[in-house]
């Protein structure tokens, strides 16, 4: 028997590492819609049959109202099939995994405008195994992001949390590092994805970690390259931890360094260049808002022209005695 429920924003479910670290390529706008079957499967504590009405889920979604331009921007059919068609791989100790479906059914009733989904069965033990080591994650939370690999950076730094405090870090401080080949495995990039480690940089690192710093969601991220002599061989990411309901921290410039508007003022025409030339490549994966998009390309630029023109320090100290 189906169960009909309306999808709210507070919706929570309690994520087990574990399932954090599963390897997938699921969209957000079906992220979404799995996190509200897996509430109401540990509500209930079996993969039951949740029915939902298309306009409650396009609201709950963050995508407006249940007015027909919304509903046609979530494209019933299409949504469907690419959630159906998704796969999760589920890495073990020995170095095997096992590969299944999100869902087992996903069933479209025009006449009453619903749409029926359930949990895949095998998928069931993973979502209620969270009893040891867990975090809490909202469907707000959620909606914040657009961005696969930014979602995908913020599950996994939010198993880490843990670390902060340790080797010298601040109490809400913590790092830990990353190869090109763990970053790869975890964003679950394919073979022919981002073979140049610039692109893999800008794209799989740069932009996902801008939008996290962008949201107000209780991590800031600060990366640095690793190299072995000139070669990148993967990433420090230093992640400062924050509560979303108070005063998001700032960093405030320190007053011998100029400040980003400043730096970019001056050398306005090269950041031109380079924003101009980031923007001609085409839409970032994952992302479906141009302005999400723009705005992590204008990032990344600003980051290209650091390399190019690093921050100076300003003056200071008495004058020179004449």
């Amino acid at each position: 028997m189906s169960k009909e429920i309306t999808p709210k924003t507070n919706d929570y479910v309690c994520q087990s590492y574990d399932f954090s670290r599963m390897r997938h390529t699921l969209s957000m706008r079906y992220r979404k819609l799995l996190h509200v079957v897996m509430t109401h499967a540990q509500i209930d504590n079996k993969a039951v049959e949740l029915t939902f009405r298309v306009g409650d889920l396009v609201k709950a979604f963050g995508k407006g109202d249940d007015s027909g331009k919304a509903y046609k921007k979530f494209r019933l059919d299409t949504f469907a099939t690419g959630l159906m068609q998704e796969i999760v791989t589920v890495p073990d100790a020995s170095g095997g995994w096992t590969k299944m479906q999100w869902v087992s059914v996903c069933q479209f009733d025009k006449q009453a405008d619903t749409l029926r989904v359930q949990l895949h069965d095998k998928l069931l033990p993973y979502v209620l195994d969270y009893r040891k080591r867990y975090t809490t994650v909202t469907l707000e939370e959620i909606n914040q992001f657009e961005g696969r690999h930014a979602w995908k950076y913020f599950e996994i730094f939010s198993t880490k949390k843990y670390l902060a405090g340790q080797k010298g870090n601040k109490p809400d401080q913590f790092f830990f590092d990353m190869t090109i080949d763990e970053i790869r495995e975890t964003l679950a990039i394919a073979p022919t994805e981002y073979k140049l480690k610039a692109d893999l940089r800008k794209f799989a690192v740069e932009s996902p970690v801008a939008e996290i710093n962008r949201l107000n969601c209780g991590l800031s991220i600060d990366i640095e390259p690793q190299r072995r002599g000139k070669f990148l061989t993967g990433f420090r990411f230093t992640c400062t931890v924050y509560d979303p309901k108070k005063h998001k921290p700032t960093k405030a410039p320190k007053p011998e360094e100029i400040t980003q508007d400043e730096h970019i003022e001056a050398h306005q025409q090269r950041y031109d260049e380079l924003l101009a030339e980031e923007l001609s490549q085409g839409e970032l994966i994952g992302y479906k808002n141009s302005l999400a998009r723009d705005a992590a390309l204008r990032e990344v630029a600003y980051k290209r022209l650091c390399e190019e023109f690093p921050l100076k320090k300003r003056s200071r100290g008495r004058p020179k005695k004449t």
